[in-house]
């Protein structure tokens, strides 16, 4: 399900993605998966 909303939110998501990876929740998985698509 994420699969396609990373390429949706995969820029506009991208730059929160950032400060959400500070949380220990499992938004670490997120913020990793968007960093490759950013970079």
């Amino acid at each position: 399900s994420y699969s396609m909303e990373h390429f949706r939110w995969g820029k506009p998501v991208g730059k929160k993605r950032r400060p959400v990876k500070v949380y220990p929740n499992g938004a670490e998985d997120e913020s990793a998966e968007a960093f490759p698509l950013e970079f």
